[in-house]
């Protein structure tokens, strides 16, 4: 019985692994005049793993509409390598201003795709973000009004009071 020695070779090629959604606050809700400063915003966060140990993340997002309203922005907080969990916070804000014409409980949703990308071609994960604008009841606005009658004529004064006034709600 005689021993032989060999020489092996194993060679591993590695495959690129996409980003993982684990968790997700996905939906937000802002109210028209909720805030003293004219400014309402809504906000969460985004976790997401991959397995990839070099992988360096980034987070983008784009509106999934058009003639949307206020802002969406996303930002990496914590990144993710080799499992570990990673975090995506996103904001939105929008100026009360923009939308004073909603009537009370009117509601606008606007959708945003949130993508992570680990920078290597098809490692992307992408997660849907809805944000619900709703409308408050806001007072009508009254301007003054005036009539004139003759000091000897008839004692009567007529028009519409309401022709000058306006309401910013719409419906």
């Amino acid at each position: 019985n005689a021993d032989a020695t060999q020489t092996l070779t194993v060679t591993l090629a590695g495959f690129n692994d996409a980003p993982v959604v684990t968790a997700a606050d996905v939906a937000g809700t802002v109210l028209e005049d909720a805030s003293s400063g004219g400014l309402e915003s809504a906000g969460g966060g985004i976790g997401f793993s991959d397995v990839d140990m070099t992988d360096v993340h980034a987070a983008t997002a784009h509106a999934l509409g058009t003639g949307y309203l206020g802002t969406f922005d996303a930002q990496l907080v914590d990144d993710s390598t080799g499992g570990a969990t990673g975090t995506i916070d996103w904001a939105f804000g929008i100026d009360d201003g923009a939308i004073q014409y909603l009537a009370e409980s009117e509601t606008l949703v606007q959708s945003y795709a949130l993508t992570i990308d680990d920078g290597h071609a098809g490692g992307m994960a992408t997660q849907l973000v809805s944000i619900g604008i709703v409308g408050t009841n806001d007072a009508p606005i009254a301007f003054e009004d005036g009539a004139s009658v003759s000091e000897d004529g008839a004692l009567a004064a007529s028009g519409n009071v309401l022709a000058n006034d306006t309401d910013p709600d719409h419906g």
